[in-house]
């Protein structure tokens, strides 16, 4: 953090040109000749000085806000001309959600430079002026980069990332918003001076996007804000305004009125709870298959208890091929002697996802793994799975997959084998509805557990989401969009449907098995 006296020195600098002392005056006092000149909406001005007071003091600032209320205007153009104006020698590193994105505001910013030559006291250096990479004559630089693209140069003592996610499909991708996390710590951060910026300003998509992982992690220190496009009850519930706004009033009406927004929210509500509100999984339900996962609830170390049945449930697709590895505990209560049903708890140890795989292979990966669960003891395994299994295969060795499953099985003595296999697929959302209640029943109880190793079980959990139609209303199906999401969780609904799946509350089914 700079000291009080350096600080002031440079407000007092700044002070003395007038327009430079903040993003905000810089873009209002250069735009006074342009054909449409800034304007200096209050949340604007709000964003101005908390940006001002990051690039002072050395700090982070996240700063959320809905779509078309001219964040990338202040945060992308005019932010760059004004800490270049005051610091020339500044190395600036503007982000975006991708390289083209960057590259554009950097030829904006570029090109403000030089029409504004009247006024700056920096220039270009005459041999550096690409529009992604470009230094100033004072040793200052300014370089663009799409978010999970390389970054190379010298420390940068600025980071400005504008919106690091393009829409709907990105912020849904596990892989992307994992691609977005790496680059951020692996090539942004490492880039970094001692004494640093970093700025998000961006639109919401996803409780995991960058700002929610960072957010959530906790791992650097960062102010955040979220100005909701109308400040309502539950803006309200988490604090007061930044903007002093009372219950029902906008962000900016002259941008976007009331008429505007209602539409917005009619859409989706969903879309409108992220993206117009700054509430990433305020409305779980509406898309998100398995709205009853918490990980604060469900993901806990799980062991093996060797009086326990052991369960493996599998789903036969070829890139990946998946699997889960469990145990059940049944038992009854007395509510269970009046409705004849079983109490249970689910526990699964481990999951089984091999990409590109025969069920030959993958089998032979599973015996590794439950042997290395179960020790030396022998085992009573049941195996459930996708019916489709029995007419088909998916490997180049003759028979079913549950033929092939059968025969290598019958070379482990270890193994006393039980399928429980139905003759026909459940219904999509019979499976989905199953496990939402072992997560969490009728009651509140929490049924299911999974073991913190089973990485692709709980992001499936997480991610899986249900289709949706042209009119963008959810459909009953599950988005497949990404080839490696709904197989695993797919693998643990075949099971706990076949057991439990008939249950209203309590968790049990009565009567045998296949």
């Amino acid at each position: 953090m700079r000291s009080v006296q350096q600080t002031m020195e440079m407000m007092k600098a700044a002070a003395s040109r007038g327009w430079a002392v903040s993003p905000l005056a810089t873009a209002v006092a250069l735009s006074a000749r342009d054909a449409v000149p800034y304007r200096p909406y209050k949340h604007l001005r709000l964003l101005s000085n908390e940006v001002r007071h990051a690039v002072l003091e050395g700090e982070n600032l996240i700063v959320s806000m809905p779509p078309q209320h001219g964040k990338s205007w202040q945060i992308s153009k005019w932010t760059p001309v004004w800490i270049l104006e005051n610091w020339p020698h500044y190395n600036i590193i503007n982000a975006g959600y991708g390289k083209d994105f960057a590259k554009d505001w950097g030829r904006v910013v570029r090109n403000l430079v030089s029409r504004h030559q009247d006024s700056l006291t920096f220039d270009l250096a005459q041999d550096s002026t690409k529009a992604d990479y470009w230094h100033t004559d004072r040793g200052g630089s300014m370089l663009c980069a799409g978010v999970g693209s390389g970054i190379t140069g010298k420390p940068a003592n600025v980071a400005v990332i504008d919106d690091p996610v393009k829409g709907h499909a990105e912020a849904a991708s596990f892989t992307y918003r994992e691609a977005a996390w790496n680059w951020y710590v692996s090539e942004l951060r490492t880039r970094m001076a001692k004494k640093h910026s970093i700025i998000i300003v961006m639109t919401r998509w996803n409780e995991d996007d960058l700002a929610g992982r960072i957010i959530k992690k906790g791992i650097e220190r960062f102010k955040v804000i979220n100005l909701p496009a109308i400040y309502d009850e539950k803006a309200a519930g988490m604090g007061p305004d930044p903007l002093g706004r009372r219950i029902g009033e906008l962000l900016c009406p002259e941008l976007h009125d009331l008429d505007d927004l209602s539409a917005q929210m009619r859409n989706s509500e969903e879309v409108w709870e992220s993206l117009y509100q700054g509430r990433p999984g305020a409305t779980a339900g509406l898309g998100n298959v398995y709205n009853a996962f918490d990980e604060r609830l469900h993901v806990r170390d799980c062991d093996r208890d060797p009086s326990l049945r052991l369960f493996l449930s599998v789903d036969f697709n070829v890139d990946p091929m998946c699997g889960v590895i469990g145990q059940y505990k049944e038992f009854m209560s007395a509510q269970s002697r009046v409705t004849n049903e079983k109490f249970a708890t689910v526990e699964i140890l481990d999951e089984v996802c091999l990409p590109n795989s025969s069920t030959e292979e993958w089998t032979k990966e599973f015996v590794q793994r439950a042997r290395q669960l179960c020790g030396s003891y022998d085992v009573d395994l049941e195996i459930h799975g996708d019916p489709a299994g029995k007419s088909r295969h998916t490997s180049q060795v003759a028979g079913s997959d549950y033929d092939i499953i059968k025969e290598i099985l019958r070379g482990y003595r270890q193994f006393n084998v039980r399928y429980c296999v139905k003759g026909s697929a459940p219904l999509i959302k019979d499976r989905v509805n199953a496990v939402n209640k072992m997560l969490r029943n009728a009651l509140g109880e929490t049924r299911l557990f999974i073991s913190p190793r089973c990485k692709m079980l709980k992001r499936d959990l997480e991610n899986v989401r249900w289709k949706r139609d042209a009119s963008g209303n959810t459909t009953g199906q599950l988005e497949k969009a990404q080839k490696d999401l709904t197989h695993v969780s797919d693998a643990l609904g075949y099971f706990i449907e076949t057991r439990y799946g008939r249950t209203q509350s309590a968790g049990g089914q009565s009567g045998l098995l296949q």
